[in-house]
C-alpha cells in the first residue's frame, strides 16, 4: 500500500496566483519563509497579552499570505484565530496557535522545495 503524503499547499493554485511564473512564486515563497516566523512571534505575544485587535490583524495578514499558495489548512487555521481575535474569546487560543504554527512550518518546508 502506498503511503499518502499530506500536502500543505497546492502548487497548481500557487502557480495560478502568479500566472504560471515559477520564478515569481519562488520569490514570494522566499519572502514568506523569511517573514512568517516574526509574524508568529507577534501573534504569540498578542495571544499572551490578550490583545484581540493584534490577534485579529496578524492572523488576517497571515491568512492573506498563505491563501495564494492554496494552503487550505493554514488558511482555515488563520481564519479561526482571526475570529478568535474579533470575538475576544481566548479559551482555545493556545491550542489554535500551536496547530497554526505547525501547519505554517509544514507549508514553509514545502515552499522551500520549489
Amino acid at each position: 500500500m502506498d503511503k499518502v503524503t499530506r500536502r500543505f499547499f497546492d502548487k497548481t493554485i500557487a502557480l495560478q496566483s502568479v500566472d504560471g511564473d515559477i520564478e515569481l512564486l519562488k520569490e514570494i515563497a522566499d519572502v514568506f519563509n523569511r517573514e512568517y516566523r516574526n509574524d508568529l512571534d507577534v501573534l504569540a505575544n498578542a495571544i499572551e497579552c490578550g490583545n484581540s485587535a493584534l490577534v485579529e490583524n496578524t492572523s488576517h495578514a497571515l491568512r492573506n499570505s498563505v491563501i495564494y499558495f492554496g494552503a487550505d489548512s493554514a488558511t482555515d487555521a488563520a481564519l479561526r484565530l482571526e475570529i478568535l481575535g474579533r470575538t475576544g474569546n481566548f479559551n482555545d487560543a493556545r491550542h489554535l496557535f500551536t496547530e497554526f504554527a505547525k501547519i505554517l512550518t509544514a507549508v514553509s518546508g514545502e515552499l522551500a522545495k520549489l
